[in-house]
């Protein structure tokens, strides 16, 4: 029975890692002014949507999470939630957004570089 149960767990965790799912930008760049990229995420669903490993790359693919300023965490049904760095010391460098999700269906999202002033110098969808 205890072989049963062990088994079962195994299977039941592959299962919950087989339904996670990415959600990822494009890489873009705003130009010399650029000072800050925005990665922001909506659920449309009635469903609470988990958030893992959060991450916003530069173009060396260099992970910039030391930076990152909130966690989406668990994310409830229509509701909103944003992580974001500051790249002003990286202004010759293009970015991109990624996030893994528990479910994708409902959520939606796009990614943003901003200036010091929060004007949008570039955006893109996170499919």
């Amino acid at each position: 029975m205890k072989k049963m149960f062990i088994a079962l767990t195994a299977l039941l965790s592959i299962t919950a890692t087989a339904n996670a799912a990415v959600l990822a930008s494009a890489p873009i760049y705003g130009g010399l002014n650029q000072a800050l990229a925005v990665c922001y995420f909506f659920n449309a669903g009635a469903t609470a949507v988990n958030f893992s490993n959060q991450q916003l790359f530069d173009q060396n693919s260099n992970i910039q999470e030391s930076n990152i300023k909130t966690n989406c965490g668990t994310l409830a049904p229509f509701s909103t939630c944003a992580f974001f760095t500051d790249i002003k010391a990286k202004n010759s460098s293009a970015f991109a957004c990624r996030a893994v999700v528990s479910a994708t269906g409902n959520i939606r999202g796009s990614f943003e570089i901003r200036d010091a002033e929060a004007n949008v110098l570039q955006n893109t969808p996170l499919k």
